[in-house]
């Protein structure tokens, strides 16, 4: 599928931008060493250099974010700004009373993390690399 193409007249040249690279690669391939009339020589088929214009690049880059924020919008994904990328329906679990003490102490963690339960349990002990064994 062509995304758009631009002829030069005086310049017997042309720009055609694909939408798939996999298009733009058949298309090489398929009017390699052909004329565009009888008698004319090789069309001279090469890949384009990005575009050092400034302004192409920020057009290009605004478009592309366009894209990406719709995609995202219709797949619900919320893009309003927040602290935290939160998905749209997610809700914060119940906060844990001694994490949340321990937060509070001189030294404590203040921030996201005392908002969840401690696990520590969950896990044995284990001695720090090169210290004796436990008694």
């Amino acid at each position: 599928e062509i995304e758009s193409s631009r002829v030069l007249e005086g310049k017997n040249c042309a720009f055609v931008k694909y939408r798939l690279r996999a298009s733009a690669e058949f298309a090489k391939e398929a009017m390699a060493c052909q004329s565009l009339s009888p008698g004319d020589p090789p069309i001279n088929l090469r890949w384009a250099t990005e575009d050092p214009n400034p302004g192409v690049k920020k057009r290009d880059l605004a478009v592309l974010e366009a894209k990406a924020k719709a995609h995202l919008e219709a797949q619900g994904v919320c893009l309003a700004p927040a602290e935290f990328n939160y998905p749209m329906h997610y809700q914060l679990p119940a906060s844990n009373p001694t994490v949340q003490a321990h937060a509070l102490l001189p030294g404590g963690n203040k921030g996201a993390v005392s908002d969840y339960p401690d696990t520590s349990h969950q896990f044995a002990r284990q001695p720090a690399l090169g210290a004796p064994p436990p008694p």
